[in-house]
């Protein structure tokens, strides 16, 4: 359970990075 949670947390962070690098000027809740 754990693990599915943490490799969730790390998708989401990975795919705001990438929007934040696409459109610096939208920023997303954490």
């Amino acid at each position: 359970m754990w693990e599915k949670a943490l490799q969730f947390c790390n998708f989401s962070f990975q795919f705001r990075q990438r929007q934040l690098i696409i459109q610096p000027h939208i920023h997303f809740p954490p």
